[in-house]
């Protein structure tokens, strides 16, 4: 039996191709930590911790401090029994989600590799093609949407999400400004929305009225109130004839059901980031149980991070929408492990 020797951390910054812009907040580079699990005859599996706007106390300096406390508490043990541990340092470090995480897909991709499987096969290995929508940050300036949105068209993208910002005004110049270049250029694009908790209930109310009023076919609404807010969620996803979907709001096995019962969302946007592997399939199994429709997402990773998620994706095609973008904000391969990069679409080869 295979014990887990040490944890590392690695600290990466890289440069986005563009500023990356939402309700929360703007960055031009991402600040994230690779975490690497070494087992005592060298197997390694690697995942990735994030930060982001949304979850602002889990910093680099955070997520490192977590991960050495937690690194200690593993250290010898074997890898089998990791996920009753990743259940007590949830417990233990309930505040850095993410950190945990990410150490818990470094531990799940080890143990895998032991066992001699792969991650798209541990999923159900059923379609190994995944094809993503594209993020339009929030921004008023033409002259940076314009060479944005041509690049991800000639690219091939046809779903846009669109980072809006509670600023009715701005926010419908915005949808307009994007509508208009989207014309020009392609006829079968579709839109989704994302809100990034920066909108009431009756500014919500009333952009999804505006942007209709100006024929632009929008798919869903994704977290537009803050995410504690699941009274206001459901009253608004009563009013409004698009699906609310929620993000934010949505980490856990615990407010999944919360926003359920609340009747808050008609769909739920699962990261592997946030709720790592164990939790992520208790998540799906009853979000599809309860006939809520399931969206895949990322934060802003590297395909060390996004890889797990693009696996998942495929392995299990489970998901209504997918939004597994980050890597085309960044300078990026062709090819990352079994997964080939080719926007919008990732193709997971197969073993022979």
């Amino acid at each position: 039996m295979r014990l887990i020797r040490r944890v590392e951390t690695r600290r990466i910054v890289r440069p986005l191709k563009t500023t990356f812009a939402t309700a929360l907040g703007s960055k031009s580079s991402i600040d994230n930590v690779l975490v690497t699990v070494v087992l005592d005859d060298g197997t390694c599996g690697s995942g990735e911790v994030p930060t982001s706007f949304s979850v602002p106390d889990e910093t680099v300096y955070a997520i490192r401090s977590v991960l050495r406390e937690a690194a200690s508490s593993i250290r010898g043990l074997p890898i089998d029994v990791y996920p009753e541990r990743i259940q007590e340092l949830k417990g233990r470090f309930s505040g850095a989600r993410m950190a945990i995480s990410g150490l818990e897909v470094a531990l799940f991709r080890a143990h895998l590799t032991i066992r001699g499987e792969s991650e798209f096969a541990y999923w159900g290995g059923a379609e190994n093609h995944v094809e993503s929508d594209i993020t339009v940050p929030f921004s008023s300036d033409v002259n940076t949407l314009r060479p944005w949105l041509e690049r991800a068209i000639s690219s091939g993208f046809r779903v846009f999400k669109c980072k809006v910002s509670g600023d009715l005004t701005a926010d419908r110049h915005l949808i307009s400004m994007i509508q208009s270049i989207l014309k020009t250029a392609t006829s079968d694009a579709r839109l989704r929305l994302d809100g990034n908790q920066g909108f009431t209930e009756s500014s919500a109310s009333a952009f999804i009225d505006g942007i209709e009023n100006l024929g632009v076919p929008v798919e869903l609404f994704e977290q537009p109130l803050p995410k504690d807010d699941l009274r206001g969620l459901a009253s608004l996803r009563e009013r409004v004839p698009v699906p609310i979907i929620l993000d934010e709001s949505v980490f856990s096995v615990e407010s999944l059901r919360r926003a359920i019962d609340s009747g808050a969302c008609s769909g739920v946007n699962i990261k592997v980031a946030k709720s790592g592997i164990s939790e992520t399939r208790r998540m799906m199994e009853i979000a599809q149980r309860e006939g809520v429709r399931l969206m895949i997402g990322c934060m802003m990773e590297t395909m060390t991070g996004l890889s797990a998620a693009i696996h998942l994706a495929g392995g299990s095609k489970a998901f209504d929408f997918v939004d597994l973008d980050s890597v085309y904000f960044l300078h990026h391969r062709k090819r990352y492990g079994d997964v080939a990069v080719q926007p919008p679409v990732f193709s997971i080869e197969q073993p022979r």
